[in-house]
């Protein structure tokens, strides 16, 4: 095996650090748009849920405005809440 001057032994450092950069580059990019990507279908996805979760609490609540034992039934069950909320906040005082 040869032995390489100072010189050329400094080139071919540069060149495998060279390469190296463009490689760590080119993953970075890569990586950038797989990103990318999946925040864009994390908000398309996110979206769809929320018109989903908005159309099925209106279906509900028209379902349960027009029975009138469902609405009792509701109102109940809030008043329920609201005094077991009641009752938490008093208690943490």
């Amino acid at each position: 095996m040869r032995q390489l001057t100072p010189e050329q032994r400094a080139d071919a450092i540069a060149r495998i650090m060279a390469v190296v950069e463009a490689k760590r580059l080119e993953d970075d990019a890569a990586a950038d748009s797989v990103a990318t990507v999946a925040k864009v279908k994390t908000a398309a996805r996110r979206a769809a849920c929320k018109e989903y979760t908005k159309r099925w609490h209106a279906k509900c609540k028209a379902k349960r405005e027009a029975d009138p034992a469902l609405r009792a039934a509701y109102l109940e069950q809030q008043r329920i809440k609201d005094r077991a909320y009641y009752h938490a906040r008093k208690a943490r005082q």
